[in-house]
């Protein structure tokens, strides 16, 4: 399965990276998933501390001004603990108990970095993070990305599937400013 699963997981990340514009931050996703998915994909057995350092040293090697920058920190953290909570073998769970379970190691792995750059924990962010995140990647993303690709096709029916996106979004936003609040 992984012969196929991560050849086509790696495309799909790279035409999502196209369609986004390849933006640092999406380059610095693609680069993580390589790193985290090659040695898996020739049964190299690797920790996750090891591909972490190959995919900061690439992104630095690509970008050395990355590491100036918060997102590159937040983003390397928060991959980290998703693939350190992934890997861990807890038992079998529910996926959406897994999800939970990662949602919540990442919230609270992240704390000591957000406090080192922003001073300051938001109270309201692993409430927003945890509707907005499956929120935006089940139904927003996906329906905007085939929106796009429509697009060639049929800017009508573009045009539908890119309103439909903004009225999915429209309860989050809405959720999101009460938070704020």
């Amino acid at each position: 399965a992984q012969l196929i699963a991560v050849p086509i997981s790696l495309v799909a990340a790279l035409l999502y990276s196209l369609l986004a514009g390849l933006s640092l931050p999406t380059q610095r996703a693609l680069v993580m998933l390589g790193a985290y998915y090659l040695p898996q994909l020739y049964y190299i057995h690797t920790p996750v501390w090891r591909r972490m350092s190959i995919a900061f040293i690439l992104i630095v090697s690509l970008d050395p001004g990355a590491i100036l920058q918060v997102g590159f920190w937040l983003s390397f953290g928060a991959v980290f603990f998703i693939a350190y909570m992934l890997r861990a073998r807890l038992g079998k769970i529910g996926r959406y108990r897994e999800w939970a379970r990662v949602h919540i190691a990442v919230t609270i792995g992240l704390i000591p970095m957000t406090l080192f750059f922003f001073h300051k924990v938001s109270l309201v962010s692993p409430v927003a993070n945890f509707l907005a995140v499956p929120w935006m990647t089940v139904l927003v993303v996906p329906i905007a990305l085939v929106a796009s690709v429509v697009y060639l096709f049929s800017v009508m029916l573009s045009a539908r599937l890119f309103y439909l996106a903004a009225l999915i979004l429209w309860p989050l936003w809405t959720f999101l400013n009460y938070l704020s609040d």
